[in-house]
C-alpha cells in the first residue's frame, strides 16, 4: 500500500475533522471521512478526464442499468472491483479510478469507492495513522 497516499487521506481526514469541529458541526465516524475523501478522488479525477466507453483489456465488461440489485454483483463485478483495488493500493488512487470510469458503470465507480474507503480505513487504523 502507498504509504504517501495514506498519509494524505490521513491528513485530509484531519483537516475535514478540524473544520467541522471549528464549525460546530457533528463529526462523522472516520469510516465516513475517508469514504468522503475517495469520493472527493474520484470527483475530481471526473472532472478531469472524460468517460471514454472503451473498456480496458483485463478488466471484467461492466454491466450498465441492471433490473435488480442481485443480479449487479456478479463474478465479473467482483472481478473487476478486486483489480481495481489492487491498481489502487499498488499504484494510487488516481490510475484506478481512470480504469473505473472507463467501464461507463456508476454502481461499480460506488461500490468501489464504499470498497477502497474500507481497505484504507483498516490499514490506517492498523498502522495508527488515525
Amino acid at each position: 500500500m502507498n504509504r504517501k497516499e495514506l498519509q494524505l487521506i490521513a491528513q485530509r481526514v484531519a483537516q475535514k475533522k478540524e473544520q467541522l469541529s471549528r464549525e460546530k458541526l457533528p463529526i462523522p465516524e472516520e469510516k465516513e471521512l475517508i469514504k468522503e475523501v475517495v469520493g472527493e478522488k474520484i470527483e475530481k479525477e471526473s472532472f478531469t478526464a472524460p468517460p471514454v466507453k472503451k473498456i480496458e483489456e483485463g478488466i471484467a465488461p461492466s454491466l450498465i442499468y441492471p433490473q435488480n440489485l442481485s443480479s449487479v454483483i456478479t463474478p465479473d463485478i467482483k472481478k473487476t472491483l478486486q483489480q481495481l483495488i489492487e491498481i489502487a493500493l499498488e499504484k494510487g488512487v488516481e490510475p484506478a479510478i481512470t480504469l473505473a470510469r472507463k467501464t461507463g458503470n456508476a454502481f461499480l465507480l460506488d461500490t468501489f469507492r464504499d470498497e477502497l474507503a474500507f481497505k484504507y480505513y483498516s490499514k490506517l487504523k492498523e498502522l495508527k495513522m488515525l
